[in-house]
């Protein structure tokens, strides 16, 4: 007996709560602010909570979420649709998620100045 439920591959349509998020794309592309606002309503907070989570606090989570749906405008006419909007989504928000923890990570560089070479291979003083 498989653990893991079938998954749905019917077409997307339009569900109880409107048009599907490929349409959603669409809209926002052509600059619908409707699609905007539902696509975000529809995603932003399981968004958000990743985010949060990733980012270490809420207020990091709010500023990777703004970030990501400013990046699903610019890129809403490119998608490309071979996957699910919703793992696009998550895709965009996982790249912002961990370029913040390599920004955040990285130790800054402290200049100790120059080496210093050991005596026993230090060249000979004249």
């Amino acid at each position: 007996m498989n653990a893991f439920p079938a998954r749905d591959v019917s077409p997307p349509m339009e569900n109880r709560n409107g048009p599907d998020d490929l349409a959603l794309l669409r809209g926002i592309a052509d600059g619908c602010e409707e699609s905007f606002r539902l696509l975000f309503r529809r995603w932003g907070p399981r968004l958000g909570r990743f985010l949060e989570r990733a980012g270490g606090s809420r207020e990091t989570g709010e500023d990777l979420l703004q970030e990501a749906f400013v990046r699903v405008i610019r890129a809403a006419g490119s998608f490309e649709p071979r996957g699910s909007v919703g793992a696009w989504l998550h895709r965009i928000c996982a790249n912002l998620a961990y370029s913040h923890w390599r920004r955040e990570t990285r130790s800054p560089f402290v200049d100790v100045g120059p080496d210093p070479v050991p005596e026993s291979i230090a060249p000979p003083r004249a």
